[in-house]
């Protein structure tokens, strides 16, 4: 799914709503096994400076626990919030660079994503490792 940039900028700090869903072999999510399809909604903006889009991506993935390494299923609810703009700028590094008239939601679901799972993977909190006893 592509959002308009062209439309965003004919209605000027309006937020336009989107939704759309992914299936998995669409993205490239390197190692993330997915358990269904990646639902994502939102809205973006332009603000008269840059393009600001937020959302929420959603999305059942297979994980293997680090301290035990069973499989669980893991519900990913993961808010996201990235800003483009037209042209590199120094002073703002951090803004995504739009090429044409399009902002690509397919990136922004991949890097989110991925980030998002390299962090550590448990089964629970409780979660007591290899030995059931002292962990």
């Amino acid at each position: 799914m592509r959002l308009d940039i062209k439309q965003a900028n004919k209605r000027m700090g309006e937020k336009l709503p989107f939704n759309t869903v992914f299936q998995a072999q669409q993205l490239d999510l390197r190692e993330l096994t997915l358990l269904s399809d990646i639902a994502v909604e939102g809205s973006y903006m332009y603000t008269g400076e840059d393009y600001l889009v937020q959302g929420t991506i959603t999305a059942d993935l297979e994980r293997i626990c680090d301290r035990c390494g069973i499989t669980y299923t893991e519900h990913m609810n993961l808010e996201f919030e990235e800003e483009y703009a037209t042209e590199d700028d120094e002073e703002n590094w951090d803004r995504l660079v739009i090429e044409g008239s399009f902002i690509y939601l397919k990136e922004l679901v991949e890097d989110n994503m991925v980030i998002a799972s390299s962090k550590r993977s448990l089964c629970s909190s409780e979660c007591k490792g290899l030995c059931p006893k002292c962990g």
